[in-house]
């Protein structure tokens, strides 16, 4: 018997592009990642990072988290 989720961990194609799983981390970082600093710090890239190599085929990132203006 197939395991439930398998489809889950299988790779996908959309257009000319292979994601290796169809697992999609959702863009909800913890908020002491980040400073005032409108660059990503060490320790939000290395967050990504992790997520990216426990399985995550691809990383949603909110570009305005760095810039108070617009919060």
């Amino acid at each position: 018997m197939a395991h439930p989720f398998a489809a889950i961990t299988s790779p996908i194609r959309i257009g000319n592009v292979l994601l290796k799983s169809r697992i999609c981390e959702s863009c909800a970082q913890p908020h002491y990642l980040q400073g005032p600093e409108p660059y990503p710090t060490v320790a939000l890239r290395t967050f990504y990072s992790s997520v990216a190599r426990n399985g995550a085929a691809y990383v949603t990132i909110d570009e305005s988290r760095g810039d108070p203006r617009q919060r």
